[in-house]
């Protein structure tokens, strides 16, 4: 036999051998192994130690500060530990921005306050239900041009109306109505009196003939010529958009509300220059109605940031928008949260479900969820919207099924059932980012982080947080308590004789 031959049968076998054993160190993977899905739990994780952004496990894995600014959102049934693992995790967390935070009882800023402040944080408190222990918000204080006054008062009309769009069309009309009567106040020269209390009380006691004097004494000449035009429009007409401006009102129009929104003592801006912390109390037994502020205080802020040019050393902020779904709507806020990422402005929407989000928003309710590059699922949830939802982000896998006797079948699997996530260990969660595979994480309640609390002298008492200056001071913020109700009455009461006074002032022929 040739040489040549030889060689070349002899180069053959080897290259069969070679490519045989390469099959067992490098297997090729068959198209048929994923041919029903490919979806698998992350090897590779967006979290990391010593990251900046949202705190995802409730000790240390978190994502960067980046990630966090295209927004998370959070899907916790009650009773899941939000709180604990979430809420109060970050707030101890986060440094070197600011924060925002919805706090519906009050429990976050009793547990977290005193540590922020250790960390150098300006730590502000919006309680509507003390006022006299509470920053205060004019919302008419920060209205500084026409545009602002127009998104003002469409925002109230669409608020009370729970419109996701302040320009709907039919609310035109009321809102152009109190657009007016706002510019009058703002070219009032004592601005003391620039503020809801006054303009409920405008929109009580102004009739046809009093509210002409009112807009010549103090309309500019846009706000005349409408007066001019709205004055010879039908009676039922005018009494239609009049309603609907004062039910805009309704809901500021409280005494406690009245004391908040009579001056201002909020500062958009420090937001940007120094660690602020604010934290927005809404009482739990009325959070719809009462709700309706802290979605103006929202709508205002987010105005703020985004018509605000961001410096290169300005603070990013973080948002922790507890109870998302159960307050009113925030106007606008689908072009908000597409927006507001590149101001350096991290949202974490906390809500029961989806079914929440999809009540309360409506056709925008898809764009706000697709604008969560982030989802943290807890264990409980019940809503079947949410658990579809869950379980096709997550994908489906490719197994192989080996039945005695016959070959092997490959099927499609969910990687989790929608039972399968219902049914999680309390201690697990569900984490998915933005094109990452979904993981399986272990999340760690704060009374379980020994270090954490030790770190900002908290105690763990029967699983509840109490910082122990919290603990000292019971008693004497009991006693406080009693002291202080007479002043705040007394306040209210000066308050409203004041406010009577003017607005008889403003009202006289004599003017």
């Amino acid at each position: 036999m040739n040489s040549g031959i030889i060689i070349i049968l002899t180069l053959i076998l080897i290259a069969v051998i070679l490519l045989f054993l390469s099959s067992f160190f490098f297997p090729i993977e068959s198209n048929n192994s994923k041919i029903h899905g490919s979806a698998e739990f992350s090897q590779k994780s967006s979290m990391r130690y010593g990251n900046k952004g949202w705190v995802i496990d409730g000790d240390m894995k978190a994502l960067s500060r980046s990630d966090s600014y295209t927004h998370l959102l959070t899907l916790a049934p009650t009773g899941s530990g939000k709180s604990t693992r979430f809420c109060i995790p970050n707030l101890l967390r986060l440094d070197n921005c600011s924060i925002v935070c919805t706090d519906p009882k009050g429990d976050l800023y009793e547990k977290c306050g005193d540590a922020l402040r250790q960390k150098g944080f300006d730590v502000l408190l919006f309680d509507v239900d003390n006022p006299s222990a509470s920053s205060h918000f004019n919302p008419l204080h920060r209205l500084e041009d026409d545009a602002d006054i127009q998104h003002f008062a469409g925002s109230l009309i669409a608020i009370e109306n729970k419109a996701v769009e302040v320009q709907a069309i039919w609310t035109l009309g009321p809102a152009r109505l109190l657009q007016a009567l706002i510019t009058c106040l703002k070219n009032i020269p004592d601005q003391r009196f620039c503020n809801m209390s006054v303009l409920i009380q405008l929109m009580k006691s102004l009739n046809t003939e009093k509210m002409q004097r009112f807009v010549e004494l103090y309309g500019d000449i846009d706000t005349k010529e409408w007066f001019a035009d709205w004055i010879i429009k039908p009676d039922k007409t005018r009494e239609g958009q009049v309603m609907s401006a004062q039910a805009a009102l309704t809901r500021f129009d409280t005494q406690k509300v009245k004391v908040l929104t009579a001056d201002d003592s909020i500062d958009f801006s420090s937001l940007r220059s120094k660690k602020t912390a604010i934290f927005l109390k809404v009482p739990s037994g009325d959070p719809a109605r009462l709700g309706t502020i802290i979605s103006v205080f929202y709508s205002q802020l987010f105005r703020f940031l985004l018509t605000s040019k961001l410096s290169k050393n300005d603070l990013g902020i973080m948002m922790i928008l507890e109870e998302f779904g159960n307050l009113s709507v925030i106007p606008n806020f689908s072009s908000v949260i597409a927006l507001i990422r590149s101001k350096k402005v991290g949202l974490a929407l906390i809500c029961q479900d989806l079914q929440q989000v999809y009540s309360l928003y409506k056709t925008k309710a898809h764009t706000i969820v697709s604008n969560c590059s982030s989802i943290l699922a807890y264990p409980g949830i019940k809503d079947p919207t949410t658990l579809r939802y869950l379980t096709q982000l997550l994908g489906k896998a490719t197994i192989e099924i080996k039945k005695s006797g016959r070959a092997s079948q490959l099927m499609g699997r969910n990687l989790l059932n929608q039972d399968e996530i219902r049914t999680l260990e309390s201690w697990a969660g569900i984490f998915i980012h933005g094109n990452y595979y979904g993981e399986k994480i272990t999340t760690i309640p704060i009374y379980k982080n020994k270090g954490l609390m030790k770190k900002f002298g908290i105690q763990s008492i029967d699983g509840s947080l109490v910082p122990q200056e919290i603990i000292m001071q019971q008693e004497i913020e009991l006693a406080e308590d009693f002291i202080r109700f007479p002043l705040e009455k007394e306040l209210e009461t000066q308050t409203e004789i004041d406010l009577k006074k003017k607005l008889d002032q403003i009202l006289e022929d004599d003017l």
